[in-house]
């Protein structure tokens, strides 16, 4: 703007956060604007704003910051957009219809000749790129999480609140469980239904039921309250997991009772029941093998000979200790001993006795022959 004093006449004398500036009143503005050197970055609120200028199809998005505005009007809190330090060529301070709105409602100023300088126009940058698509603005999702402000001829204008100090919306946050079971408790209108729900403890069909002494209505859906259904249901299987795991626990502990622990060491001898070739059904017990490493507490690494694959895991169950029979000899021969007395003269002792020569009278006494003999058979055996 080449000559911007006859703007003058439509200028009012005031501050911003303390910085004495000229005040601007635009009724084409529907948010204020102000350059960054007048606000504290703490004063910025966290929310952003889509700004679109009649002469421009392009969209800026600027910051919302909390200014306080002083004049002859008196001082006022409000939100106003925040823009580069390269727009403030004259030092001016953009003041919306908003602002303007609460100025006159609260304090009762009315400012001097209004002028259309800027007509700043802000919408949704959402809206702008479904119109771009040739969507429906009324398909568009409620509830945008960008702040939206429209021109302020627009029919579904929507206006960015003032900050006050008290909102009456934000007392519900102080509200606790507390307040409420004794707001219910004291309350004339509900009291008949709290004392009937409370007296009606255990029947399971009640509209109204207390919730850890808090009054709910109990509904149900088409289906027959479902999610009850499905609580009990899950209910139940906690019950049924908590039993499984108490009755494992003292089966294996009796079945455990007898239980021997078989451990083998590297280099045991071991019997592996295995598969035989002639029937592949068949098992039998093969071996022995050799243990060459232990793989796990229940798994073993086996070397058996004569067998494809030479090493095998196997199961412990599978295994079982070799004990070699013990030999049994009768005679042990050695060669050496055997050699030396083949060697030597054997020496075979004899009796020294002559059968022809005896003597007969001894021969009757020992034998007792007088007894059984008479004279002359005594008499020709002497002869004999």
């Amino acid at each position: 703007m080449e000559n911007p004093d006859f703007l003058n006449s439509y200028t009012t004398k005031g501050s911003v956060n303390g910085h004495e500036i000229d005040i601007l009143r635009d009724t084409g503005a529907t948010i204020d604007l102000v350059c960054a050197k007048y606000i504290n970055p703490s004063s910025l609120s966290g929310e952003n704003v889509w700004v679109k200028q009649p002469l421009s199809p392009e969209l800026v998005c600027l910051p919302l910051a909390v200014v306080e505005i002083s004049g002859n009007f008196g001082t006022v809190q409000t939100k106003a957009a925040v823009c580069g330090n390269h727009l403030n060529q004259h030092g001016r301070y953009l003041l919306g219809n908003k602002t303007a709105e609460l100025i006159k409602g609260n304090l009762g100023y009315n400012f001097l000749p209004v002028e259309i300088l800027n007509a700043v126009e802000t919408r949704s940058q959402v809206k702008a790129a479904r119109e771009e698509r040739g969507i429906d603005s009324g398909d568009a999702k409620k509830g945008e999480d960008e702040v939206i402000i429209v021109s302020s001829d627009a029919e579904d204008e929507i206006l960015i609140p003032a900050l006050q100090e008290y909102v009456p919306e934000l007392a519900l946050l102080r509200v606790t469980r507390e307040n409420l079971i004794n707001a219910q408790k004291n309350s004339e209108e509900i009291k008949s239904l709290y004392e009937q729900a409370a007296s009606q403890m255990q029947v399971t069909n009640q509209v109204y039921l207390l919730e850890k002494e808090l009054l709910v209505k109990n509904r149900e859906d088409k289906l027959g309250n479902v999610v009850k259904l499905i609580n009990r249901l899950k209910r139940c299987q906690e019950v049924a997991i908590n039993k499984m795991e108490e009755i494992q626990v003292k089966r294996k502990t009796w079945y455990d009772k007898n239980a021997v622990k078989r451990e083998f060491k590297d280099g045991d001898l071991v019997l592996v029941l295995a598969t035989s070739r002639a029937n592949k059904l068949a098992v039998q017990w093969i071996g022995p093998g050799t243990i060459l490493n232990k793989i796990s507490e229940t798994n073993y690494l086996v070397e058996i000979p004569g067998r494809r694959e030479t090493s095998q895991i196997y199961h412990i169950n599978m295994l079982k200790p070799y004990y070699k029979r013990p030999e049994h000899v009768n005679v042990i021969i050695d060669d050496e001993t055997k050699n030396s007395l083949a060697d030597q003269e054997l020496e075979i002792p004899y009796l020294e006795n002559n059968s022809l020569v005896y003597d007969f009278e001894d021969v009757i006494q020992a034998r007792e022959l007088n007894k059984h003999l008479h004279d002359k058979q005594m008499d020709r055996l002497r002869e004999i």
